[in-house]
């Protein structure tokens, strides 16, 4: 199927902002988390960002042509092991250098014992997305795979909170059950319930694959339902105790999806009444390289977290060390593709 510009644009912005939010994060003083930038940075990634990610993700899938199993296999594969390699790089080489500054080992909760090997297995977004597409792989294999998917993606949202914190006697399934069912800092994307998102995406892209983006019209008001349910739910339900970004209570997921739905009509708008210009060419090369720039922004931020320290700096130093460090991520995605292109392997 052809590609569909507007997905391109609403990837492509969260994509851009992913070393921003990435620097603010391990650079800034807690404070600044609380002015109107940091405000502005979390409902991004909390709401049309990470959500966004895992929707599009199975958006995508729907809209490839049928894959093989040995090729999915193969990016799952990738997947992995850069996840695994960016962990090696950004928390294990420091730690074992002894370069990681104190206040992150102690968010991280590194023990005394192990310590390396703990960082090692952090779970994270490539760890989620890895065994999220085979789960794609599987359900596309059924006939009705956009309803199988709806129906699959409400139940974990629906019954995510029972699996938390699963856990056996034996540490290789111990590992596999922290991946899919933990919490920070062990597990920052459990499958349960992030994969709601990606099942979502994939009932998305069923449609879209048979009725086009005109079906994008639909998606605000959906979105506006499901934010309204939240809205209400917490109005009626305010004591119920408060989860974390990465575990969500199945109104909670709800509310996120609603958004995500929101965002993808809103660009949709904008791709039909704002004519071609370079940012949202910008937008279009990030979400094409997402992969490429979430790597190289992760590297490079965590290579300077010894000049910068471990949220030390305020809400001005913040922004002139956001910029440079911005525009080094894009020059070096760029230098890489040119590479590539000049046939040179990078």
């Amino acid at each position: 199927m052809k590609r569909i510009k507007s997905l391109d644009l609403a990837r492509g912005f969260t994509v851009l902002l992913i070393a921003p939010i990435h620097c603010m994060l391990l650079y800034s003083k807690p404070e600044v988390y609380t002015s109107l930038l940091g405000q502005l940075f979390a409902f991004i990634a909390e709401g049309p960002g990470a959500p966004l990610f895992m929707v599009l993700m199975g958006i995508s899938f729907a809209l490839k042509e049928k894959y093989r199993f040995l090729d999915v296999l193969k990016k799952v594969a990738f997947i992995l092991l850069a996840g695994y390699g960016l962990n090696l790089i950004k928390f294990v080489i420091p730690y074992a250098g002894g370069w990681m500054p104190l206040g992150l080992q102690n968010d991280l909760q590194v023990p005394d014992r192990g310590g390396a090997w703990t960082l090692l297995g952090l779970g994270d977004i490539l760890q989620f997305a890895g065994p999220a597409l085979l789960v794609l792989y599987g359900v596309t294999r059924f006939r009705f795979y956009g309803c199988i998917a709806g129906a699959l993606a409400i139940s974990i949202a629906w019954m995510s909170p029972l699996a938390w914190d699963a856990h056996s006697h034996q540490p290789t399934l111990d590992y596999v059950l922290q991946l899919a069912t933990g919490k920070p800092p062990r597990t920052f994307f459990p499958l349960f319930p992030w994969l709601a998102y990606p099942l979502v995406g994939l009932a998305i892209g069923r449609v879209l694959k048979h009725d086009g983006p005109a079906c994008f019209r639909y998606a605000g008001g959906w979105g506006l339902a499901l934010i309204g349910i939240g809205v209400i739910f917490d109005f009626l339900y305010p004591n119920i105790p408060e989860t974390t970004f990465y575990r969500t209570y199945p109104v909670d997921t709800a509310c996120h999806i609603g958004i995500v739905l929101l965002a993808l009509y809103s660009w949709d708008l904008l791709y039909r009444y704002i004519k071609p210009n370079h940012f949202l060419r910008v937008l279009t090369y990030s979400s094409k390289h997402i992969t490429q720039i979430y790597l190289i922004q992760w590297i490079l931020i965590s290579a300077l977290l010894p000049v910068w320290g471990y949220q030390h700096l305020g809400l001005g130093a913040t922004m002139l060390v956001i910029l440079p460090i911005t525009g080094t991520v894009y020059l070096l995605s760029a230098l890489i593709n040119a590479g590539r292109n000049q046939g040179f392997t990078i």
